[in-house]
């Protein structure tokens, strides 16, 4: 499976379907880490592993609070592990700024799921 050269998303396209899709401030976060899952997913497979492990960190069954704070954390390693901090470092602070506490927290874990997969796959035509 041949993986093309990860492209960076333009603030102002990734705005754009925020809009577009009217995304809240925790479907936000879940975006974001789910950028910083495809970088992560695209370093693996330059290292030869086409499987892409760090996707075996997410549960598809659903994520409630607390596995997302794991996740982030096992993200976080990943990114320093395949030296991936200046990429993600926006990513992680978006995340960080739009991530609400426990009690705040109001999305299923199901769809924490597809949000974040919805960061994992975004892909815009638009660049900086």
């Amino acid at each position: 499976m041949e993986i093309t050269e990860q492209v960076p998303v333009s603030k102002e396209s990734t705005e754009d379907f925020f809009i577009r899709m009217e995304y809240n401030s925790s479907q936000k976060a879940m975006f974001y880490l789910g950028r910083v899952l495809n970088s992560v997913a695209h370093a693996q497979v330059k290292k030869q592993h086409e499987s892409r492990p760090v996707l075996n960190k997410i549960n598809y069954h659903g994520m409630n609070w607390k596995a997302i704070i794991r996740f982030r954390i096992d993200l976080g390693e990943k990114v320093n592990q395949y030296g991936l901090d200046q990429l993600n470092s926006k990513n992680f602070g978006e995340f960080t700024n739009h991530f609400p506490n426990e009690k705040a927290w109001k999305m299923t874990p199901e769809e924490a799921v597809f949000f974040i997969l919805s960061g994992y796959s975004f892909f815009s035509k638009k660049q900086d």
